[in-house]
C-alpha cells in the first residue's frame, strides 16, 4: 500500500487513510469534519460520448454519496479539473453545468479548486 507509512501526528484527526472518508475533530463536542475526494477519469468512468452534464453530476455525486455512506451532510465541495489541451469550452461550462446542479440539490457549495492541463481526466 502506497499509504501503509503515513503516521497520524494531529490528535483532531480520528480517521484518516483506509475509510470512505477522513474524519476530523470539529470546533464543538460532538462535531466533525468529514473530508473526501474522488477522481472521475474518462475512459474509465465514462466514455467521450457521454453527456457532459452527467460527468458533472457523477463527479460531485461519488464524493457526495461517500459522505452519506460517514453519516455526513455536504457543507461546501473544491473541484479538481484535468483538461485536454483541445477540449472545448463549451463541454466544460455543460460538465460545470452538471456540478452546478448537484451541488444545488443537496445544499453544497461549490467553493473552488484546480483546473490544470491534462491527457484526458476529468
Amino acid at each position: 500500500m502506497l499509504t501503509g507509512r503515513w503516521k497520524v501526528r494531529n490528535a483532531r484527526v480520528l480517521t484518516g487513510v483506509g475509510d470512505d472518508c477522513a474524519v476530523l475533530r470539529g470546533a464543538g463536542r460532538n462535531h466533525f469534519l468529514l473530508l473526501k475526494t474522488d477522481a472521475v477519469v474518462e475512459g474509465a468512468h465514462f466514455t467521450p460520448e457521454t453527456r457532459p452534464e452527467f460527468i458533472g453530476r457523477k463527479a460531485l455525486a461519488r464524493a457526495l454519496s461517500d459522505l452519506a455512506a460517514m453519516g455526513g451532510r455536504p457543507v461546501a465541495a473544491v473541484v479538481t479539473l484535468g483538461v485536454a489541451a483541445d477540449e472545448s469550452a463549451r463541454r466544460l461550462r455543460a460538465i460545470y453545468r452538471g456540478m452546478e446542479r448537484m451541488a444545488a440539490k443537496y445544499g453544497c457549495d461549490l467553493v473552488g479548486g484546480e483546473t490544470t492541463r491534462a491527457a484526458s481526466c476529468f
